[in-house]
């Protein structure tokens, strides 16, 4: 069989492939937004149909540096990301992870008070920081059991800690927004 631009089945094959090509390049999910704000030690992408709630500074009296905060929402008040910086009492050498036993405490104590669980840590690394990951569910309002990916991250001084939560209506649509923010995560 001839392969030409005068071959009716070649001709709806290349017009399906190309069809099937774009549809692959969009993501079937609409564009992405980008969050990179002067002052800001961080950028990331997120998903073109959430919205951008709340940044700010929050003023650290102990250390006298302004801290910031960004959450991202696909629906407020139980599906969202929030990004947070905090600062540590010491500085961690270039590429050293923060104390996991301290950590896993830290998110135990805090599960507990919630009345939840939450799953062992795992190290992980976005953007070039190491840090540790779990996954956390606990009672939210209306009897809703939200589940969360908490990350905490770590740089000299700097604590990040990225909160994925979820309902359980949006946990797919929220985990797949959560992996775009956390693999485009760039530090400044």
């Amino acid at each position: 069989m001839k392969r030409s631009a005068t071959n009716p089945g070649f001709n709806a094959a290349a017009a399906l492939l190309l069809l099937l090509c774009a549809f692959a390049f969009a993501g079937c999910g609409g564009s992405s937004k980008h969050f990179d704000a002067t002052g800001y030690p961080f950028s990331f992408s997120y998903p073109g149909t959430w919205t951008l709630t709340r940044s700010g500074v929050a003023g650290d009296a102990s250390t006298g540096t302004d801290l910031k905060a960004v959450s991202v929402a696909l629906k407020e008040p139980f599906d969202q990301v929030t990004l947070n910086q905090y600062k540590l009492k010491k500085t961690l050498p270039s590429g050293v992870n923060g104390n996991q036993n301290e950590v896993d405490r830290i998110v135990k104590q805090l599960t507990r008070e919630a009345k939840g669980s939450a799953g062992d840590g795992k190290a992980v690394k976005f953007g070039g920081l190491p840090g540790y990951q779990y996954v956390v569910e606990y009672p939210g309002g209306g009897g809703l059991q939200l589940k969360n990916k908490l990350t905490f991250l770590f740089r000299g001084q700097d604590e990040f800690q990225i909160n994925c939560q979820s309902s359980p209506k949006n946990f797919d649509a929220m985990n797949k927004g959560c992996d775009q923010i956390l693999e485009s995560l760039k530090f400044k």
